[in-house]
């Protein structure tokens, strides 16, 4: 062989093995940008997940906030209809007691009421102006308007109790009221 010839032998050898190089570094390369891209992907991929969910948790209590103010305020809204119902019910019921001290009933009803409690130890029944019973207890007319029934004065003023009309009304439980 000639020196032309292993020049020339030496010479192709030399460049297939830059040719086997580059294609193994343009074959890493490659690699390498496909592995980049993978990661840069899945990297986005995570960081989208991750805002997604903070933004859904962010409007999850936003919308419990919401749905907390609306439930409050619903209550609240029952409860001053409910307060509303019961003082007009007052009110109706007022007037009611107060037409039914004018019914001649009424007379009879105080009598009963007042035989159906022991009466010891007062010795004087406070009455409005207008009603009038039978007892054998002091009689008393109040100096305040209570719409209907009596009150019990012990003889030393330290005991008293309150048969009125108003004050029976708000014995009743809401329950009571509402049944």
């Amino acid at each position: 062989m000639t020196v032309q010839q292993k020049l020339d032998a030496f010479t192709k050898r030399i460049k297939d093995d830059i040719d086997n190089k580059q294609r193994q570094e343009a074959k890493e390369i490659q690699e390498a940008i496909v592995k980049a891209v993978h990661n840069a992907e899945s990297e986005t991929r995570r960081i989208s997940t991750e805002q997604l969910r903070i933004e859904v948790a962010k409007l999850e209590r936003e919308s419990n906030k919401k749905i907390y103010a609306t439930a409050i305020k619903a209550r609240q809204k029952i409860f001053e209809l409910k307060e509303q119902l019961k003082s007009d019910l007052l009110y109706e019921l007022k007037n009611r007691l107060s037409e039914f001290t004018k019914n001649p009933q009424y007379k009879s009803f105080l009598q009963d009421g007042l035989e159906s409690i022991e009466t010891e130890p007062f010795n004087t029944i406070i009455l409005m102006p207008q009603d009038t019973i039978s007892t054998k207890l002091t009689i008393k007319t109040s100096e305040e308007d209570f719409i209907g029934g009596f009150k019990l004065l012990s003889a030393d003023n330290r005991m008293m109790a309150d048969y009125t009309l108003l004050t029976r009304l708000g014995e009743l439980s809401d329950e009571d009221i509402w049944n």
